[in-house]
């Protein structure tokens, strides 16, 4: 990771201060109508609900939309094929 910097997550009930490079990549979920954020450890956070894709994406350069479901942090993409991201290991 080329840099620490830190956003803002906003879950429905506590607000947490996160690192970019603590973010592999971001999920949204139709039946809930909300975006995950999947983390390095394994762990994800609900986001509330009303953030957008486009919050997401103006968070941070690292943060690109891949599909309506998927946000991914390019700097641990490794390779896009048949429309399936592999991160680099050990995601």
């Amino acid at each position: 990771m080329p840099y620490n910097k830190v956003i803002l997550i906003t879950s429905n009930s506590i607000k947490r201060v996160v690192r970019v490079n603590e973010v592999v990549f971001f999920s949204y979920h139709a039946a809930t109508k909300q975006w995950k954020a999947h983390m390095v450890n394994g762990t994800f956070i609900n986001i509330k609900k009303n953030i957008t894709a486009k919050d997401i994406i103006n968070c941070d350069e690292a943060f690109r939309r891949t599909n309506q479901s998927f946000i991914v942090n390019i700097y641990y993409l490794q390779t896009i094929k048949n429309s399936e991201c592999r991160f680099i290991p050990p995601i």
